[in-house]
């Protein structure tokens, strides 16, 4: 079964997509996941792949969008 995800923003000219998994229509909750993306493309966890794995472009957005999460790393 391919994995299923919803996209959503809090304002629509937010640069990051907040991802949530879908199984059955349903959001499902998985621990230690906290899932973003830019381009609905590529979905980024927070817990494995902030700030190394993400452009310095990218993670400087992150961090002035969510500068609280941000600073936990």
């Amino acid at each position: 079964m391919k994995e299923q995800y919803l996209f959503s923003k809090e304002f629509s000219d937010d640069k990051i997509w907040i991802v949530e998994r879908l199984q059955d229509n349903k959001i499902i909750q998985v621990a230690d996941e906290y899932l973003f993306s830019f381009d609905k493309k590529i979905i980024f966890n927070f817990w494995k792949d902030y700030p190394d794995n993400l452009t310095k472009e990218q993670a400087d957005i992150f961090k002035d969008k969510f500068p609280i999460l941000a600073e936990l790393k």
